[in-house]
C-alpha cells in the first residue's frame, strides 16, 4: 500500500472522527466540543484505526469489513464506557447500570468506528 494513500486515509478518518465529536457535544449538551489537547488522541486513534485496517485490507481482502468494524467498535467503546462510572473509588460495589444513556452511547461510539471503516474501505 502506498504511504500516501495511508496518509490520506489517516487524515480522513481523523477528520471523520473530530466532526463526530462535534456532532457528539450538540448532542450531549452538557459536553464541551473537542478540546486542543483531546486532538492528539484522536489522531492517534485515527492512526491505529488506519493501520489495523491497512493490516485487514491488504492481507485478508475488502470482504466482511463491516462485522470486522463492529467487533472492534464494541472492544473500543464497551468497555470504556462502563469503566467511565468505575474511576470513583468510592463507588463500591460496582454494578451494572444499563441505563439507555450509557447504551446509546456505546451504540453511537460503534456507528464511530463503523463510519471510520468505511471511509478506510472506500480509501484503502
Amino acid at each position: 500500500m502506498a504511504l500516501a494513500r495511508l496518509v490520506l486515509a489517516w487524515f480522513l478518518v481523523s477528520g471523520w472522527f473530530v466532526l463526530w465529536e462535534l456532532g457528539e457535544a450538540r448532542l450531549w449538551k452538557g459536553r464541551a466540543g473537542p478540546r486542543r489537547g483531546l486532538l492528539r488522541l484522536y489522531l492517534t486513534e485515527a492512526l491505529l484505526v488506519t493501520l489495523f485496517a491497512a493490516l485487514w485490507f491488504a492481507s485478508l481482502g475488502a470482504g466482511g469489513w463491516v462485522l470486522l468494524f463492529l467487533v472492534l467498535g464494541l472492544l473500543m467503546e464497551a468497555p470504556a464506557r462502563f469503566r467511565d462510572d468505575a474511576r470513583d473509588a468510592r463507588a463500591l460495589p460496582r454494578t451494572f447500570d444499563s441505563g439507555k444513556a450509557r447504551w446509546l452511547r456505546i451504540g453511537l461510539g460503534v456507528v464511530r468506528i463503523i463510519g471510520a471503516g468505511g471511509i478506510l474501505a472506500w480509501q484503502l
